[in-house]
């Protein structure tokens, strides 16, 4: 199953690497008294770019881990873990949020010289949050159309193991008939020597 969705977590990651890019340029050379503001807007934008790209790298990770979790969960087919699978991604979804909310927040901040680095880190966010998203939903998708298997794969094998059961007891009375009368029959033959033996006339025709 995991294959389908390596692509949403190669976009998140690529995302995730763009930002960190943009965050580790080198900083301009120490501002002026004239220009200390903006150096200061650049500064918190760089700050917002790191912290988006940590964030963003952490939802990638909840969604890797909600896919192994949507593997284990077609396996066993259960569904306290579809329910699992479920809890992360909305986890994962929550820090993409989080992560495209601390960009935004940084870009307001920012001056005109910083505003250019803050809004490719946002989309660069933005991004990765669309991609975390869409492979979320295809997890949780995925996840409950294992344990719906599961349960149906569950109902089939009971049916097939009440008809291998009902079978099994009909032989057991077929089995169970036929020794009745097998040992009727082994009465009557031993009723039939005994009246023989006392009457020696009939002894002849019983053997």
């Amino acid at each position: 199953m995991a294959p389908i969705f390596k692509h949403f977590l190669i976009a998140a990651a690529l995302a995730a690497s763009a930002i960190s890019q943009a965050a580790d340029e080198p900083a301009a050379p120490p501002a002026s008294p004239a220009t200390q503001s903006p150096g200061r807007a650049h500064a918190l934008a760089t700050k917002a770019a790191q912290d988006a790209a940590i964030a963003t790298r952490e939802a990638a990770a909840r969604v890797s881990a909600a896919l192994k979790r949507a593997e284990a969960a077609a396996d066993d087919g259960s569904e306290r873990s579809a329910q699992a699978v479920r809890r992360a991604v909305h986890r994962a979804d929550e820090a993409t949020k989080r992560a495209v909310s601390s960009a935004e927040q940084a870009t307001a901040r920012a001056t005109q010289n910083g505003k250019e680095r803050s809004r490719k880190a946002e989309d660069a966010v933005k991004q990765a949050a669309a991609a975390t998203r869409d492979a979320a939903e295809k997890a949780d998708s995925a996840a409950r159309h294992a344990a719906q298997s599961a349960r149906e794969d569950a109902l089939k094998a009971a049916h097939a193991t009440r008809d291998a059961l009902r079978k099994a007891e009909k032989d057991a009375r077929r089995a169970v008939r036929a020794s009745k009368d097998a040992a009727e029959k082994l009465v009557q033959a031993g009723k039939k020597r005994l009246h023989a033996d006392s009457h020696p006339s009939l002894l002849a025709r019983v053997s």
